[in-house]
């Protein structure tokens, strides 16, 4: 009975007896298991993409390029480290390399002859003459260098200079508008601007020119045109003439303005000498004969003639009179006497109508 013993309560079926199933948990044999899991796909390789040698070629030609330029920025540094950098030219004067006061000297020496010869003009179809220095004009050397002086820092013009690339500097051109307004109206001939009305001085004596219709240039349109040749001619050498045109105009100052003129000023301006002084040891004396001519002249101003002080050329008379003094302020600030001081100390001396007036003390104390 053993042997047919229910075990699970379900009898036996000759012939359908099946194999025990295996456990979960019991190794598989060798074979099965491989036919039975999946196995994993196997890892496909990605693609390795070949170096871009163009790139690599563009950069390295980039690093280059920026090597060799620090290189020669430094070098462009280290070799110009003079006032003026190579290769600097100034109204056609080669300057660079060259120190600030070699500069100014070699500016000085080419430019003698250009900077006071005299304008050729052409005024309606005739020949004049413009002297430089009576019509303000004027080219300042030391200013020149100063503009052009100094290091430039930027790459361009520091890797420049090792190449030869050239460097022009502006000079620096003077123009003093009032005297070259005055030459300018005096360029048709002598009696050009006296037919407009004016005072001129002769043998110490003023003399009055009444207006009347005369030729005349247009002054405002040749101011620009004579600087301009000027300019051009200190920087080329080229020296044509100017041509201004010239037409009638009427006089615009009347005769009453001129008799009004020579009454309340010329006429006393040239009666005698004017002393101006700051104390008994630094004076100087203008004559109506010799000096007072050399400075003083009258301008038109709305129809008026209006008393003209040409500066520069008072300065040169009294030199070096004022020299070492000192004009103290009512801040109490200090300052050498300067050409607008003693200019109106003149201006009041020539209107004087007495020994006393004709002599004027620059303050110098601060009152």
């Amino acid at each position: 009975m053993s042997g047919d013993t229910l075990v699970s309560g379900i009898p036996k079926i000759p012939g359908e007896e099946k194999p025990p199933s295996p456990s979960p948990f019991a190794q598989a044999p060798a074979g099965e298991g491989d036919s039975a899991a999946p196995k994993p796909r196997p890892k496909i390789p990605e693609p390795i993409n070949p170096p871009k040698t163009g790139r690599n070629k563009f950069v390295l030609l980039g690093v280059a390029v920026v090597v060799l330029a620090g290189v020669a920025y430094g070098a462009g540094l280290l070799l110009d480290h003079a006032d003026v950098p190579n290769n600097t030219t100034a109204l056609g004067v080669d300057i660079g390399g060259s120190t600030k006061e070699e500069a100014v000297a070699k500016l000085e020496k080419a430019l003698k002859n250009s900077r006071t010869a005299p304008i050729k003009l052409s005024v309606d179809g005739k020949s004049a003459t413009l002297q430089p220095a009576k019509a303000g004009l004027d080219i300042d050397p030391q200013a020149t260098v100063r503009k052009a002086a100094g290091r430039d820092y930027n790459p361009v013009s520091v890797i420049g200079s090792l190449v030869g690339v050239h460097r022009t500097a502006e000079p620096e051109v003077i123009v003093d508008d009032e005297k070259l307004q005055i030459a300018l109206e005096n360029a048709t001939g002598p009696g050009g601007a006296t037919k407009d009305g004016g005072i001129t001085f002769e043998g110490g004596k003023a003399v009055a020119h009444y207006g009347a219709p005369h030729k005349a240039i247009d002054v405002a349109a040749s101011k620009k045109k004579v600087a301009d040749a000027y300019r051009k001619r200190a920087a080329s050498g080229t020296d044509a003439p100017v041509v201004l045109a010239a037409g009638t105009r009427q006089p615009q100052v009347s005769k009453a303005a001129v008799d009004r003129a020579m009454q309340q000023f010329a006429r006393p301006a040239m009666s005698g000498l004017v002393t101006v002084r700051t104390d008994a040891a630094h004076t100087v004396s203008f004559s109506p004969q010799k000096s007072i001519p050399k400075f003083l002249s009258f301008k038109i101003v709305n129809g008026a003639l209006v008393p003209y002080y040409d500066r520069p050329a008072l300065k040169r008379l009294y030199g070096d009179t004022f020299n070492g003094v000192m004009v103290t302020k009512g801040d109490g600030s200090k300052h050498p006497v300067s050409v607008e001081e003693v200019a109106s100390a003149v201006g009041k001396a020539l209107q004087g109508t007495s020994p006393a007036e004709r002599v004027q003390t620059i303050a110098t104390n601060g009152n």
